[in-house]
């Protein structure tokens, strides 16, 4: 398991790609199980690899993200290529675009199915406010801005809704096979923290970690919440026209209407709750206050790289600087030294500065308190 993580880079990402796909097949969200692929033995070594060796896992969550983006922004880049092109280049120049995109797409879908797998078997990398949660909210809002509803996702529903024709060798591009791996990340990492909250004995009022799951998701989208509602109503109207589908093949099909008794997968309630506490999240959202819009902010909470309110200050051992544990994480994922004086630097030397973080807390809620003051009355 080590060798083939190790080997997931620039040059081998495909093939290792396959082979673990190969090992997990059937464990993706509205995916047929397959007894003869899924091995779990597998499963549970890639566990046990990724927890005795954290540097390995966290190298290859890193390649993982990079590749993701690239393929999903090159899928969106030859898609838009397409649209230019289309009556100005020759068949054979066209024929070209449309099988680089369905590469890519295709490509995508691995990878999210990938990711979906890494994320079932090992959600607490995801769910504990790291780095990694950040990266992977922002790699899904991307996607679904670009494959679900408004302006961003007009050029991927011309493709899917064109006759084949149009688009010969396109004909795997479809909303299904990308929009469900990205269900089943959801699913799993919100099953993970009802499993936290039951754990920890949190009531069902407070649900701590699922709340803070939606929260985090919120706080790091860049697609707008219908893109996310959009993703769910779509799964579950594909569902119940396979499910058509079946009855009418049928020896003895039920007479139409179909019979409604078929449930669905309790995926699709853990969707819908995601989606409720998500309007919860926005709604309140709309009457707190934005820090980093605030003036006068005290010099010392801002970070200086990124000149916004840190909420985790650390420390840095070689220059002293205090940065957001945030920012400096992910800037230590392709550069392993200190930016303002480049001395060797990795996560574990960063030290927290807590007095500094507790008084930022407190002017936070001090900023969230003055603008949910009511005004004095006259």
């Amino acid at each position: 398991i080590e060798s083939l993580l190790a080997c997931f880079d620039s040059r081998f990402w495909i093939p290792v790609s396959n082979i673990l796909l190969r090992l997990c097949k059937g464990t993706g969200f509205e995916q047929k199980q397959n007894t003869e692929s899924t091995s779990l033995i597998f499963q549970q070594l890639l566990q046990d690899t990724c927890k005795a060796n954290e540097t390995l896992y966290n190298t290859f969550l890193n390649k993982l993200f990079t590749i993701m983006n690239w393929t999903a922004t090159e899928f969106t880049v030859t898609m838009k290529e397409i649209q230019s092109s289309t009556g100005s280049h020759s068949s054979a120049e066209m024929h070209q675009q449309q099988r680089k995109c369905a590469i890519m797409f295709e490509l995508s879908v691995t990878l999210l199915r990938l990711l979906e797998f890494v994320v079932r078997e090992l959600p607490l990398t995801f769910i504990k406010g790291s780095i990694n949660a950040t990266r992977l909210f922002e790699t899904i809002s991307f996607i679904l801005q670009h494959t679900t509803t408004g302006p961003d996702s007009k050029l991927f529903a011309q493709i899917i809704n064109s006759q084949a024709h149009q688009y010969p060798s396109m004909e795997k591009v479809s909303q299904k096979s990308i929009l469900a791996p990205i269900a089943g990340i959801f699913i799993n990492l919100y099953r993970a923290a009802q499993e936290i909250d039951k754990a920890e004995g949190s009531d069902v009022e407070k649900d701590d970690a699922k709340n803070a799951l939606v929260t985090a998701f919120f706080k790091n989208m860049s697609c707008k919440p219908v893109c996310f509602e959009f993703m769910v109503e779509f799964l579950e109207l594909q569902f119940d026209a396979d499910a058509d589908m079946q009855n009418m093949h049928l020896a003895n099909p039920p007479s139409r209407p179909w019979p409604t008794n078929s449930p669905k997968p309790r995926g699709y309630k853990d969707l819908n709750d995601f989606i409720s506490r998500l309007d919860f999240v926005k709604s309140r959202q709309k009457s707190t206050v934005n820090i980093n819009d605030l003036e006068d902010i005290p010099e010392e909470f801002l970070d200086p790289i990124q000149f916004t309110v840190m909420r985790d200050p650390v420390r840095l051992p070689g220059s002293k600087v205090v940065v957001d544990r945030d920012i400096i994480e992910r800037h230590l994922l392709s550069d392993q030294t200190d930016p303002f004086n480049r001395s060797s630097l990795d996560k574990d030397m960063i030290e927290p500065v807590p007095e500094l973080k507790d008084r930022i807390e407190k002017w936070i809620q001090e900023q969230s308190d003055k603008s949910t003051a009511l005004p004095p009355s006259e």
